[in-house]
């Protein structure tokens, strides 16, 4: 099993990230590398809930959610020949105006070792773009709030 862990600090409260990053369809409007998001079960997560993700070089993925506590963290998994994924995502209050976001993606599997070789670039590149995105946007949308 590999697992990769990467957090960003947003100078925004939980309650304003957590619709940003619950909004998974809306992805593609600012995290980069995620091109298409399709619910297959209905917009919202929910346990049960799945998603088919495309990311660019990536081939269509459907990950299906596994752990829900809103405005806290979400966890889906995906499986792809011989290869099991898992990404929780994690809010963690930091004072009253500020929360660290976590991205944890384990690569597990009967191929997990050598996936993990393969795409640990690749999953690193695209866990930071997810964060980037994600701060991008929740402070963008936190300063407009703010100013109106």
């Amino acid at each position: 099993m590999t697992m990769i862990t990467r957090t960003r600090r947003i100078a925004a409260p939980a309650p304003a990230i957590w619709p940003v990053l619950a909004n998974v369809s809306a992805w593609p409007e600012f995290i980069d590398p995620v091109e298409g998001v399709e619910p297959l079960d209905g917009p919202n997560l929910k346990p049960g809930a799945r998603f088919a993700v495309r990311q660019k070089g990536v081939r269509r993925t459907v990950w299906t959610v596994t752990a829900l506590e809103p405005s806290r963290r979400f966890t889906w998994e995906a499986e792809a020949g011989g290869v099991a994924l898992r990404a929780d995502h994690l809010m963690a209050p930091e004072g009253k105006r500020a929360t660290l976001l976590t991205i944890s993606f384990e690569i597990a599997g009967a191929l997990g070792k050598a996936a993990a070789v393969l795409m640990r670039g690749k999953a690193e590149r695209f866990i930071d773009a997810e964060l980037d995105g994600v701060l991008a946007r929740a402070e963008a949308k936190r300063t407009r709030q703010v100013e109106g």
